[in-house]
């Protein structure tokens, strides 16, 4: 299976197809040479999901109405296993193409039995570095340090305590490194860029992090922990599904990767 996120599609195409013994041009996305994504069309209509078609021929190739981000892995895996830009005669004469393509529509089955992507794109658990605390060695409040993720953290947090006389740093603060580096929880699904730093046009979308809303900045924040255990009762608090196996370690989905992976059998 292949670790890499499936290159985002840009620009539109148009395929013709045959449906219902008539020729049917829809607007399609190109996925892979030679393969493309059109909407799934029914006797009344769009079904509401998508279909992998080859571009030459305009032939189906797997089911009919997928969920969007199943039929872009789907497209991604096929893709892999040959050349798809050949006449349809050629790829059914494909013997290794052939047999690519059953066995990724088998892994595809398979996934949508579990609502699980196709395969997973990164390990779920990330290490990152230990946080800057501002704090005070005689303090005098119950008050806990200022915590920042990173120095360009500390460096803002430092100029705007300066320019407004109201962010509390006392005059004895210090800055230091916490002991130990913590754990975060990233979204695993191949198509997830829904990170932080996500902008229309940026081909390399970050993938999802568990956050937690934090008063100091008004917004969320990446949630870190020393232990794995508080961000497990964290995602699961905010619909993150967590998938186990003894081969393949532990991967989560944050909720819209979810959403786009249901299960087709509980």
């Amino acid at each position: 299976m292949p670790t890499a996120t499936p290159t985002t599609p840009t620009g539109w195409d148009t395929v013709t197809l045959t449906v219902h013994d008539r020729p049917l041009t829809l607007p399609a996305e190109p996925a892979a040479p030679g393969l493309a994504l059109v909407p799934s069309v029914t006797d009344t209509g769009w079904s509401g999901g998508y279909t992998v078609v080859h571009t030459t021929s305009g032939k189906h190739i797997g089911p009919y109405s997928l969920p969007l981000a199943y039929a872009r892995e789907l497209a991604h895996l096929l893709g892999s296993g040959g050349d798809w830009t050949q006449p349809a005669d050629r790829v059914r004469a494909d013997a290794t193409l052939r047999r690519h393509a059953v066995e990724t529509l088998c892994d595809l089955g398979e996934a949508r039995d579990l609502g699980l992507p196709l395969w997973w794109a990164r390990p779920s658990w990330r290490r990152v570095a230990p946080p800057w605390l501002i704090d005070s060695p005689t303090p005098s409040t119950g008050d806990g340090p200022w915590i920042a993720d990173t120095w360009t953290h500390v460096v803002r947090f430092a100029d705007q305590a300066a320019r407004d006389g109201w962010t509390p740093v006392p005059d004895d603060a210090v800055v230091r490194r916490a002991e130990h580096p913590e754990w975060e929880l990233v979204c695993a699904a191949p198509g997830c860029g829904r990170g932080r730093g996500t902008t229309p046009g940026n081909p390399d979308r970050p993938p999802a992090v568990l956050t937690d809303w934090d008063d100091e900045i008004g917004d969320d924040r990446p949630l870190h922990h020393t232990t794995r255990a508080e961000l497990v009762t964290h995602a699961r608090t905010e619909q993150w599904r967590e998938h186990t196996n003894p081969h393949e370690g532990q991967h989560w989905l944050c909720p819209p990767c979810a959403d786009d992976h249901p299960r087709d059998h509980d």
